[in-house]
């Protein structure tokens, strides 16, 4: 990190000065400030993680404990939880189950406060993980989990609507980041998750959210658990889902994997499914993931890795699995078109040449970034279509005097200019627009600021440093999806931003075909960006024999109408399948209008599609795959059943 590239408030006692957060600025429905102690909350470990499950109708817990067998958690719609399912999760054994058991971490860095409860763990912690499924939408419910023997009290979670909705977007939080004017880092821990506690209040107090999306550094430092727990100890979290990204603060240690039980994760403890192709530069905190809320698919890139052909077969798995999506939302930690000095003329260029045309080839409607904290949003971007080399800080920078690199005098971005304007408005309202919009999302607490680039980027629409930090709220409809910044001092839109809203009345683009000559970056470290092309082979080969022998056609197919435009599909499971793939069209030959759903769970035996066409009879057949060598090898189909949709 350079030196004086950020800037932060001087001294714990100024909090409430540059939040904002004085008692006459509190608004009257937030919970009152002696509620939240930060000398509790910094002893306590075992803090409850909510993320957003597989899709809006599934929920993620994680938590840890200080004893075994306690993944469990009662969720119901009664408040004290008479009615209530239990739900397991953790380690699963088919000779040998274990019912209900997290796993054991011996690695966690408890040094600060390792008791809590008044039980000394000496240390040793389980991560539990549990999934609910079968959510309805604007549905008040109730859960509980089990913490060293005992259940916890009953905590609230309520659904919203699963068509109209909206999220927060915040960036960088970074618990434990702050220091002052004079370079000293006083009390950081607590000042950062007194104010992320405050922030988090505010924000839910003000806006309908169902559910957060952080584009990473959660913590500043990924073994502190007592930063995590400043973090998970925000009074927002018992009932504010949050998609997390790994940021280069956390993707060191694993305590990011072991706090956040991400859907659709290519490195879960207990897959025996981990193809290279996925998990290939993973880092200690995991991988890449996705899910899917409404109409928007949302998938998550660690950018800490730089082998760019990883996050394209993820990006092509989500959209295959998905391909009905309206929406395609792309997050990642590492900026590659920002607007501040620290690192959007440096990392943020060493990666844009390499994912632009990812981007670009899969149609992705927005990239959430963190990483520069600022706020920015370019105008609407595609790449030039020309093959470029990897970006070489080292060719624009020369040794200081203190020996920190430095930029180039005139140095300008455009030396690493892999792309094309596709418009030219700033703000307002763009209907089917060409190209992808990049967001940038300042420091959530106000740990740490970094000034803006100057000069401006061609590719910068709005750029903003208040040196105040920032939330933005972003809503989706049918056909909308819009972003509106605020400023967390007055809860007032950000100075220097307005709200961009992108109109689509467009079927999302269909899945482009493998490529037979695959760019792939290999050999990248972060060290010294040293990048290698070469190629990959086709990944549509011919499928083994042997898989396709074991797997036998799918039998028991039914169909039946569900409320609410939706069909049920059912099937028999097979042992020899890891998922199925169901293929369903209004045309009795399959020849036009095939639409296709995947089930990546072997044991599931059934699938509600939504959104189906009333009065239109529709033809739907069921195969199963297995997983070989990164591959799907498909089985036969069943026979064709149809209905007419009610």
């Amino acid at each position: 990190m350079r030196k004086n590239q950020f800037r932060a408030f001087a001294g714990v006692a100024a909090l409430s000065l540059c939040l904002g957060l004085g008692a006459a600025a509190m608004p009257a429905n937030v919970k009152a400030a002696e509620a939240w102690n930060w000398e509790t909350v910094s002893q306590d470990r075992t803090f409850v993680s909510l993320t957003p499950g597989a899709d809006e109708t599934e929920l993620n817990f994680a938590w840890y404990s200080a004893s075994a067998n306690d993944a469990r958690v009662r969720f119901g719609t009664s408040s004290n939880l008479t009615e209530a399912d239990e739900v397991l999760g953790g380690v699963e054994n088919k000779d040998d189950k274990l019912v209900g058991a997290g796993q054991l971490i011996n690695d966690v860095n408890l040094a600060s406060g390792p008791n809590f409860d008044g039980i000394n763990v000496n240390g040793k912690y389980y991560s539990n993980k549990v999934t609910v499924t079968g959510l309805k939408e604007n549905t008040t419910y109730y859960y509980s989990v089990m913490k060293n023997g005992d259940w916890t009290k009953p905590e609230e979670y309520q659904t919203k609507s699963f068509s109209d909705f909206s999220f927060l977007y915040v960036g960088d939080p970074q618990i434990g980041a702050y220091i002052d004017t004079n370079g000293n880092q006083p009390l950081a821990d607590e000042r950062d998750a007194e104010a992320w506690n405050t922030i988090l209040n505010n924000a839910v107090a003000k806006h309908d959210v169902s559910f957060m999306v952080s584009a990473g550094d959660q913590v500043n430092t990924g073994s502190s658990e007592r930063q995590y727990s400043g973090y998970l100890g925000a009074d927002a979290l018992r009932s504010l889902p949050v998609a997390t990204t790994i940021g280069n603060h956390d993707h060191d240690d694993a305590n990011y994997s072991y706090h956040f039980n991400n859907p659709n994760t290519f490195n879960n403890v207990n897959d025996d499914y981990k193809p290279k192709a996925y998990t290939e530069g993973a880092s200690a905190a995991g991988t890449d993931y996705y899910y899917t809320y409404g109409e928007v698919l949302f998938i998550v890139l660690d950018t800490n890795n730089y082998n760019c052909a990883t996050h394209e077969n993820v990006i092509r798995k989500a959209i295959s699995d998905n391909p009905d999506a309206k929406w395609r939302v792309v997050t990642f930690h590492q900026d590659i078109y920002g607007a501040a000095r620290n690192h959007s003329d440096s990392d943020g260029m060493i990666l844009r040449t390499q994912l632009t045309p990812i981007i670009d080839k899969y149609d992705i409607d927005v990239v959430l970034q963190g990483h520069d904290h600022t706020y920015s949003r370019t105008y609407q971007l595609t790449g030039d279509g020309e093959q470029h080399t990897a970006y070489n800080e080292n060719n624009y920078r020369v040794e200081d005097e203190n020996g920190d690199l430095v930029q180039v005098e005139g140095y300008q971005d455009q030396n690493s200019s892999c792309y094309e304007l596709k418009s030219s408005l700033v703000g307002g309202t763009i209907e089917n627009p060409e190209g992808t919009v990049y967001f940038e999302a300042n420091s959530a607490t106000g740990s740490k600021y970094y000034d803006l680039f100057n000069p401006v980027q061609d590719y910068i629409a709005e750029k903003s440093q208040t040196y105040t930090p920032t939330y933005s709220v972003i809503s989706v409809t049918d056909d909308t999806f819009s972003v509106t910044t605020y400023n967390t001092t007055d809860e007032q839109q950000l100075e220097g931003s307005s709200t961009y809203t992108i109109k689509k009345t467009e079927e999302p683009a269909e899945l482009p075909p493998a490529d037979d000559d695959k760019q792939n970056i290999t050999n990248v470290t972060n060290n010294n960006y040293n990048i290698t092309v070469n190629k990959n082979d086709d990944q549509s080969a011919q499928t083994p024999a042997a898989a396709t022998t074991a797997l036998k056609k799918v039998k028991g197919v039914k169909v039946a109408n569900k409320a609410g435009n939706k069909v049920k599909v059912q099937w028999n499971t097979s042992d020899a399948a890891d998922g199925y793939q169901i293929q369903y069209s209004y045309k009795k030959g399959f020849k036009k209008q095939v639409k296709t759903v995947n089930v990546n769970k072997a044991n599931k035996s059934s699938k509600v599609i939504k959104k189906m066409k009333v009065g239109k009879k529709v033809y739907v057949k069921v195969r199963a795959y297995q997983n070989v060598n990164g591959q799907k090898v498909y089985g036969n189909f069943s026979k064709v059943k149809n209905l007419t949709v009610r």
